[in-house]
């Protein structure tokens, strides 16, 4: 299951790189792909520190960071990075319903955005 899911998680943060270049060289016109990119590119970044700082406050017995915030992050599009974060550091790796949770989300946040594309491509206007 980690193959498959360093594969997509590689695709959406190549992709969303891609995206957004094409916007800032106006190769495509709507903000809203390149504002998307962006939350996807930050979000994973923010992730992938939380989850750091997570393992790093679980090792030094101090304050945890809630699961409820690692999973906001993953859901509003950071979950390549929070993927990519268990991974780096070994953490929340073996928990099921951590585990659970966050391959629900990806199909949730997934879900969501065919959702838009689908919807916004057949509800386009030409002017």
């Amino acid at each position: 299951m980690i193959v498959w899911m360093n594969r997509l998680c590689s695709f959406w943060l190549i992709s969303a790189i891609a995206v957004l270049l094409a916007y800032w060289t106006n190769w495509i016109e709507h903000w809203e792909a390149g504002a998307y990119s962006g939350l996807v590119l930050i979000s994973s970044l923010i992730a992938f520190a939380a989850q750091g700082l997570d393992k790093w406050r679980a090792r030094s017995d101090r304050w945890r960071m809630s699961e409820k915030w690692l999973h906001f992050f993953e859901l509003i599009g950071g979950w390549p990075g929070a993927h990519f974060g268990q991974q780096f550091f070994r953490h929340k790796t073996a928990k099921a319903s951590y585990r659970n949770l966050f391959y629900t989300l990806v199909f949730i946040h997934i879900a969501i955005v065919v959702t838009c594309l689908i919807y916004f491509s057949t509800n386009t206007t030409t002017t």
